[in-house]
C-alpha cells in the first residue's frame, strides 16, 4: 500500500512529453467553416422572410383596395 508521500509525489510529477505534445491525428474543429455555413443559412432565412413579407404586403394592399371600394359605394 502506498503511503501519502508516494501518492503526492506521483501527483506532483512534471507532465510528460506525451501530455504536452498534441496528437497529430486528432480531429480539428473548423470554426470558420461553421460560421460561414450559419451565415449562409441566416441569409437564406432572411431572404425567405422578406419574400413572405412581400407576399403579405401584396395581399394586404389588394384587400385594402377591395374594402375601400365597398366603403366608397
Amino acid at each position: 500500500m502506498k503511503n501519502l508521500n508516494q501518492t503526492q509525489e506521483t501527483n506532483l510529477q512534471a507532465p510528460s512529453e506525451a501530455m504536452i505534445l498534441p496528437d497529430l491525428n486528432m480531429s480539428v474543429y473548423n470554426e470558420l467553416h461553421d460560421q460561414t455555413q450559419s451565415e449562409v443559412n441566416v441569409l437564406a432565412m432572411i431572404n425567405e422572410q422578406f419574400k413572405q413579407i412581400f407576399e403579405m404586403n401584396k395581399r394586404r394592399s389588394f384587400l385594402l383596395k377591395e374594402v375601400s371600394g365597398y366603403l366608397v359605394k
